[in-house]
């Protein structure tokens, strides 16, 4: 979510010194801390005073911050949140760099020694893209590469294929996702779910053709990648405008982000592996799930949930109309796309003429940034301990918590306030608002040494090889998704909690909960020697913004446990729906010629900040 809060920062401010101007006698309670004068400086400093507040106090707020920001060149937006965002990964890689002792524990050696073989540029490069190559020779080829084309490709399996790179490379699903994840309706219960997959680019993007510039250096992304690993120029150019026409069809036959908003829509498509079989029989479901589940986990016998049953369906009849040779190119070109970033700076160097074009980004990141970017998300518990150790402590969290409270007990009161919801819903309403759990900071467990020891006891990582050590973690943390199946259930696992080191805050529909990491209780958001206004201005601002994803379009269609459920008054529901289409005929009639302004997400969100 956006942290819009610049001019809440700005409002709470002005309150503060009103308050100071009528009464001469509390002038000792000033605060005249280094971070109040910094704070005030840069409210000031973002401020234009030559713009009246009456008449566009969004310019007066931050007339001067647009005016004088500029992007930096690696970077696709400036504001707040970036700013914070750089001290963070500054933090991150202090606790990366900071040298081993006899007594570090073995997930701090092994994250550690993962950043460390990143940062050895030399060694990867001297590998080049061979280790990779040799890994898609034993998942079966990618016909594109060099004589690989002139094989016979009719007895080519796209099962086996399928089963093969997720058992090598851990590659996620091609051309549909497979995993696990609570019940929509019953959050206690873990399943099996289908959905469509994600592409190399936007799907929205995609359906433009060749003549939307992203696209086009897209396709130039792919010549130049297959070409790399050894292609012809002139084959690899027409090999991968088919797979870019084979992906183009994908993205036209998936369903839209606003379409998937409606989560009720889908959950009617449970069935069995039979029932699926009878339904989807293009591919041997069976033979699927037994190739890619681990070992640990015996046959699935409950129910799976198909997100987007019709794109399944016409999936089989696309693949009718491609050769086995162009979808075994898309599935090795989509497999090499997700592991780009783990290769030689001869691979990396294509990677970014590509976001050069589609961030507009001109500089590249330093090695350390790509390097962190690479192990924080796929060893997060072992960083986020050590990030905790080292930069927080229980004050900060304390305090935070009292805002969340606060903001919450408000929510309650916003809802009864409201003159078009009928007073059933508004209980129902109330009762969600009053259960939201607020997981603040980080869980404690975080901070357990003994609890750290116990979730990574079993990870073995290459020591060596950069890329073989990725696939190594890929294929720990793909074993724990897979092994919820076949465990207790626990309603909010702190193994599964947001990153403490993200610059973000979430709203969780399933367990009804807001979630604010550690990194978000810093400066401009949260300081402890902060004044209550300003911390309310800045955190508490971003607080309401995420609990009120519980009542937008998607949340409300949750109940207080987190579990789908239908409890809206039709009259209110209608009514709702109507105020909805305010918001959306507001921001349509801005001009924008480069996008319809009102979509899934930024509806959602201009919803909130709105409210």
């Amino acid at each position: 979510s956006a942290f819009c809060i610049v001019t809440a920062l700005l409002l709470f401010f002005i309150l503060g010194i009103q308050e100071e101007n009528t009464n001469a006698n509390v002038g000792t309670t000033i605060c005249q801390s280094n971070i109040c004068y910094e704070t005030a400086y840069r409210i000031l400093e973002n401020m234009d005073p030559k713009v009246s507040p009456c008449e566009d106090f969004y310019k007066f707020a931050c007339g001067r911050f647009i005016k004088n920001s500029v992007i930096p060149n690696d970077q696709d937006t400036a504001g707040p949140t970036e700013t914070l965002r750089k001290t963070v990964d500054t933090q991150l890689r202090a606790v990366l760099e900071e040298p081993l002792t006899p007594k570090s524990p073995k997930f701090e050696q092994d994250l550690k020694n993962l950043y460390r073989l990143c940062m050895d540029e030399k060694r990867i490069n001297a590998r080049g893209i061979y280790p990779l190559l040799q890994l898609l020779e034993k998942a079966g080829g990618w016909p594109v590469v060099k004589d690989n084309h002139e094989r016979d490709w009719s007895s080519w399996s796209l099962l086996e294929t399928e089963i093969s790179l997720e058992r090598i490379i851990h590659s996620g699903g091609i051309l549909f996702q497979l995993g696990v994840s609570k019940d929509f309706k019953d959050s206690n219960t873990i399943g099996i779910y289908i959905d469509q997959p994600s592409l190399g680019l936007e799907s929205e993007l995609l359906v433009k053709g060749l003549s939307d510039t992203s696209v086009a250096a897209y396709y130039e992304f792919m010549v130049d990648i297959a070409v790399v690993f050894g292609a012809n120029r002139k084959h690899a150019a027409n090999a991968m405008a088919d797979c870019l026409s084979f992906e183009m069809d994908i993205a036209r036959i998936m369903s839209t982000q606003e379409e998937r908003r409606d989560i009720d829509r889908f959950y009617k498509n449970k069935f069995t592996i039979e029932q699926l079989i009878a339904i989807i029989p293009w591919i041997k479901w069976k033979r699927l799930l037994d190739g890619i589940m681990p070992e640990s986990i015996q046959e699935f016998t409950n129910e799976i949930l198909v997100i987007e049953l019709d794109y399944l369906v016409k999936l089989g009849t696309l693949l009718n109309n491609y050769t086995k040779e162009v979808i075994a190119n898309y599935m090795m070109w989509r497999a090499v796309n997700r592991l780009v970033n783990a290769l030689s700076a001869d691979v990396e160097e294509q990677k970014f003429k590509f976001e050069t074009v589609i961030w507009g980004i001109t500089e590249r990141k330093h090695r350390w940034e790509h390097c962190l970017y690479m192990v924080s998300p796929r060893l997060n518990l072992a960083l986020g301990y050590l990030y905790v150790k080292k930069y927080f402590n229980h004050e900060t969290k304390d305090n935070a918590l009292i805002i969340a409270h606060i903001v919450q007990l408000q929510m309650k009161k916003a809802i009864q306030e409201l003159k078009w919801m009928d007073q059933s819903t508004k209980n129902y309403a109330q009762q969600k608002a009053a259960t939201i759990v607020r997981s603040i900071g980080y869980p404690e467990e975080l901070a357990s040494l003994e609890e750290l020891n116990r979730f990574y006891a079993t990870m073995k990582i290459n020591r060596d090889h950069f890329l073989e050590a990725i696939i190594d973690v890929n294929s720990f943390n793909n074993l724990y998704s897979w092994e919820k199946l076949v465990k207790p259930v626990i309603k909010h696992d702190w193994r599964d909690s947001v990153d403490v080191f993200s610059v973000n805050a979430y709203y969780d529909h399933q367990g009804n909960s807001i979630e604010f990491p550690g990194a978000v209780l810093q400066p401009p958001f949260f300081h402890a020697e902060l004044p209550w206004y300003i911390n309310f201005g800045g955190l508490g601002s971003v607080i309401g913004h995420e609990i009120t994803h519980g009542f937008d379009d998607q949340g409300s269609q949750f109940n207080h446990l987190g579990n789908l459920e239908s409890w809206w008054d039709n009259k209110s529901l209608e009514m709702f729906n109507h105020q909805k289409q305010c918001i959306i005929d507001q921001y349509n009639a801005f001009n924008d010629t480069t996008q319809t302004m009102m979509k899934a997400e930024r509806l959602c969100n201009a919803l909130l900040d709105l409210s």
